[in-house]
């Protein structure tokens, strides 16, 4: 969908969202079952489609909301995105909510800034999420939010991608489960930033990361070889004493 689309669609409510977003779901199922979904990688490593059918999908299937400002405080609570959800760049002056929300092939909200608070806790992202150079000016909560692959095929790793993000304010990981990578190269803290009993499977890679504030990872599970020297606390840390 394009722009004037998805908003019109968000403006019909959560129930009509989500009707439309089973019904998408079932024509890839559709497609696969076919033997028409086809897709292939480009000389980046980005997915791309190799036939009309599976074109037609992702074209109509994809949420596109990037650029755009939303004057009104806006609610994705508990939708479900049937593939990617794209936010680049947009702009949420008096906040977000997207608790509970599903992204079933991806989110992307790079280079996003949230005005007020960003809710975005207990939402599920399959194959990756990214948060890359986003800017959090109030409040950012992500607690119970589950980083997964997506079902089928390409699924991605469930990765979350925060480089070069910067949270103004608190901002709260607890009890996040990633069966992928975190990222948080050049990522700044300035408020307290809280991980507690978080989990990480693949890498949680740290790169001048800046924690300005108190920094908890109180019962978390990172991997072994999380390189804690890359990053720079003002306030020592409560590290997790366990890894994988």
């Amino acid at each position: 969908m394009n722009l004037d689309e998805s908003l019109a669609l968000h403006a019909r409510g959560r129930e009509e969202w989500n009707r439309w977003a089973v019904a998408t779901r079932e024509r890839r199922d559709a497609l696969v079952a076919a033997e028409q979904w086809a897709w292939a990688y480009d000389s980046r490593a980005d997915v791309y489609p190799t036939n009309e059918a599976t074109q037609k999908w992702w074209s109509e299937a994809a949420a596109q909301f990037s650029y755009h400002e939303f004057v009104e405080p806006v609610d994705f609570s508990g939708f479900v995105f049937p593939s990617s959800g794209l936010f680049i760049m947009a702009k949420f002056p008096l906040g977000a909510r997207f608790s509970g929300a599903q992204f079933l092939d991806g989110a992307c909200f790079n280079y996003a800034q949230f005005g007020a608070a960003a809710e975005f806790d207990s939402a599920e992202f399959r194959s990756e999420a990214g948060f890359s150079h986003a800017e959090f000016l109030a409040e950012a909560r992500f607690d119970g939010c589950r980083f997964s692959p997506a079902e089928g095929q390409p699924a991605g790793d469930g990765s979350l991608d925060l480089s070069s993000a910067k949270f103004a304010r608190a901002c709260s990981f607890v009890d996040v489960r990633c069966t992928g990578r975190v990222v948080v190269s050049e990522t700044e803290f300035s408020g307290s930033a809280n991980f507690d009993g978080a989990s990480v499977e693949r890498m949680f890679f740290l790169w001048a990361t800046q924690f300005r504030g108190e920094a908890s990872f109180s019962g978390a599970c990172f991997p072994a070889d999380t390189n804690w020297s890359d990053a720079t606390f003002a306030v020592p840390p409560r590290l997790p004493r366990h890894t994988r």
